[in-house]
């Protein structure tokens, strides 16, 4: 069981303290195993004294990944986009290949670690009260250089830019904004037309991204 459940891990397929209960029982029950198992099912504290037997296995808690994206990691579907990419990119070099993404940078306080009493229950620190945060589109190539990035602020009109020193943001970078802040498909469009192709260099212009963004605008 304890190979079945890392494995199950290790596929993406993770079972809860509940279900590994379930399972144990369902064990016992098909292989007609004795055991003192009230009602044929085991309490926690089985759990525990199987965890200590077995130190690997530990309680971790999930990252959250949306239905969507786990149908989609699977290796038939994984190895095509690979394949297609290396197929795309195989004649171009480092310099040629950018990846960009976004993210959300939260304006809010982080406080760093401090020192403190063991077992000291309490130990405040203070942050402030907003929880506005910037987009970022950074991008770069796979020789390790960058671009320009494009930040995006919550604000209806350009007047909301002000609450921010632009001028002491990063070199080149373009500001903008949007009601909650976030990426649209205009806003896209704008920092490939006015940031990725004039900074992508020459040989990606042989690619005919102008026909791209062309298309795009469509």
């Amino acid at each position: 069981m304890i190979k079945k459940v890392m494995g199950l891990a290790e596929q993406g397929i993770c079972i809860s303290r509940q279900q590994m209960l379930g399972r144990a029982a369902t064990v016992c029950s098909q292989l007609k195993l004795k055991n003192n198992f009230k009602d044929g099912v085991p309490v926690m504290d089985w759990l525990a004294v199987l965890r200590r037997r077995h130190p690997v296995l530990v309680l971790r808690k999930p990252e959250k990944l949306a239905t969507v994206r786990s149908r989609m990691l699977n290796p038939i579907k994984v190895g095509r986009s690979f394949k297609d990419l290396y197929e795309y990119s195989k004649d171009m070099s480092p310099t040629e290949i950018w990846n960009m993404d976004e993210t959300n940078l939260n304006m809010e306080h982080r406080p760093v670690k401090v020192l403190a009493s063991v077992g000291g229950r309490s130990v405040p620190g203070r942050t402030g009260n907003t929880r506005e945060g910037v987009t970022v589109l950074p991008c770069v190539n796979a020789a390790g250089e960058k671009i320009p990035p494009l930040l995006i602020v919550r604000g209806k009109t350009e007047r909301s830019l002000r609450s921010f020193n632009t001028h002491e943001g990063p070199p080149g970078a373009k500001w903008t904004y949007q009601p909650k802040g976030w990426m649209i498909d205009s806003i896209g469009v704008e920092w490939f037309r006015e940031i990725f192709l004039p900074n992508c260099g020459t040989k990606r212009a042989d690619l005919k991204l102008d026909h791209l963004a062309e298309v795009i605008g469509k």
